[in-house]
């Protein structure tokens, strides 16, 4: 990309998505499309000077570096290589588009759209792909969700959470590049498993408050924690993923609570499941559902916050009823709440303080009873609320856990693996042939256009320009698509996993990669 606009490229512009206004338009519609240009200015100015901070802070943190290296011929070929790293960084971060992925396997389907393990051929690594329809997201009018996640993935970095690699867009779709995490979700193991041992559930637990105080320090809530948002990378260790809900602190909710005489419980309704069923039958009935009762507000019904269902004021405290409803469902082998509707869940959920129990026929020490007592309480009085992670490091159910050191030690759950596409751990899984390759990549022969960005330059402090490319010009076509102007993104430095792959896994892979 050079240091401006071309003038074919100039061109479009005027007359397309950042032009002039057309004629015969309404004042209505006018004031929206000064709106969304704002908007865009907005996104692209603010990605810019993020950039620019960003490299700068490299610079910086190279210096440093090299300061403590006497010798001269080192400290240059260091600089050297920084430099180089720096020229490819911006110009791959223009280039990218399906076409630099070889789809492997269907890992799953859903609301959300489609997510394919595929290998980036550049790279030579497995990666997730998760792409969504671009009419999908206008229609149930959700696109935010998708900036949210954006942003969020790439902001954040931290070893309990799931990394982003890029994102991209065509005509169609937005994209996500994920690192690819083998050992598939805690649902998948709760199914599997009924229960967890406490000693585990420990280690398990440890690693996602260790995840979800990530997420606060960066300044977010992430408000959807949730079985099947907690991964396992291929040794087993915690990831939590999926940010569409996620929330900046600095935005929480602060209207006033309007419906909670409508979800008062009915007389009896509180204590009558309880007095009908065993915990036996508890867990039966829960594995049976499937545990895929979802709601359309925010979060999963069983594992969200009585606060959030009141419409009350909440923060990062949403996030650590979650954490203690997990708990509950991996000692237990059902979540505190459940029932057959959504409605008698929710009421039962909001009068916790009458309907929370813990059934005696199970053996948990008294010290993991305390801890989620004090998950599954008043917002006022929740762990984790004053003192965050320091909160839980003092608390005796987690005594002996080596918190500085858990990405190193051994899983309590590692996974295994054959030679070979081994997605044992995606249920619904399936691997890709060339008659799938059209509709999983929506890729009709040669006929994709690759993305063609917006070039923005500036001088850098090393006195080279750097490519501030924005969004896909050529895709932008409608007013519509301004809404996902700005989408492309690129995360900087090598692209490799936290650790190499357990045992060789995917190894006929592994060796067409080398």
């Amino acid at each position: 990309m050079g240091g401006g606009m071309s003038r074919e490229e100039s061109g479009r512009v005027s007359s397309g998505s950042s032009g002039m206004v057309p004629l015969g338009l309404g004042t209505d519609e006018r004031e929206e499309i000064g709106r969304r240009k704002a908007e865009l200015a907005k996104r692209l100015i603010e990605e810019l000077i993020k950039r620019m901070g960003d490299r700068r802070r490299r610079v910086i943190r190279l210096e440093d570096r090299v300061q403590e290296i006497e010798d001269e011929v080192e400290r240059s070929r260091i600089r050297r290589e920084h430099s180089r790293e720096e020229s490819r960084y911006a110009r791959q971060r223009n280039r990218i588009s399906v076409k630099d992925f070889e789809p492997m396997a269907e890992l799953g389907r859903g609301s959300a759209g489609v997510v394919t393990l595929v290998r980036w051929r550049a790279r030579g690594i497995l990666c997730a792909m998760k792409q969504i329809n671009k009419s999908d997201l206008r229609e149930s009018k959700m696109t935010h969700r998708a900036w949210v996640e954006r942003n969020v993935l790439g902001e954040l970095e931290n070893p309990f959470l799931a990394k982003m690699y890029c994102s991209f867009q065509d005509e169609s779709h937005l994209y996500f590049i994920m690192e690819f995490l083998a050992g598939g979700d805690l649902l998948s193991l709760l199914i599997r498993e009924g229960t967890v041992p406490e000693e585990k559930a420990r280690f398990l637990l440890a690693e996602i408050v260790m995840a979800v105080n990530a997420v606060h320090t960066a300044g977010y809530i992430h408000r959807d924690i949730k079985p099947d948002n907690i991964l396992f990378d291929e040794e087993g260790h915690v990831k939590l993923t999926d940010f569409g809900l996620a929330k900046d602190l600095a935005m929480r909710k602060t209207e006033p609570a309007n419906i909670r005489r409508s979800l008062s419980l009915h007389r009896g309704e509180a204590l009558e499941f309880l007095a009908k069923m065993t915990t036996q039958q508890r867990r039966e009935a829960w594995r049976a559902a499937g545990r895929d009762c979802n709601f359309s507000s925010v979060g999963t019904p069983n594992y969200v916050a009585p606060e959030v269902l009141l419409d009350e004021t909440y923060g990062e405290e949403c996030d650590w009823w979650s954490v203690g409803a997990l708990m509950y469902e991996m000692l237990y082998g059902f979540p505190p709440f459940h029932s057959d509707s959504i409605e008698v869940t929710t009421r039962r959920i909001v009068n916790w303080e009458r309907t929370l129990r813990f059934p005696e026929d199970v053996p948990v020490s008294r010290e993991g009873r305390d801890l989620m007592q004090r998950l599954l309480c008043s917002r006022f009085e929740r762990i984790g609320t004053e003192d965050g992670l320091q909160d839980f490091r003092k608390h005796p159910f987690f005594h002996g856990i080596p918190w500085d050191s858990l990405p190193e030690l051994e899983a309590v759950y590692p996974p295994e693996f054959s030679n070979g596409l081994d997605l044992r751990y995606f249920a619904d899984a399936r691997e890709c042939n060339p008659k799938d390759l059209l509709e999983v990549l929506s890729v009709l022969g040669d006929e994709l256009k690759e993305n063609d960005e917006i070039a923005m330059t500036t001088e850098m402090s090393t006195g080279d320009s750097q490519s501030a490319s924005q969004s896909d010009i050529k895709v932008l076509d409608s007013i519509e698509d301004l809404q996902f102007a700005g989408f492309t993104y690129r995360r900087y430095g090598p692209v490799s996993s936290r650790k190499s792959l357990k045992n060789d896994l995917f190894s006929p892979l592994v060796l067409l990669m080398s």
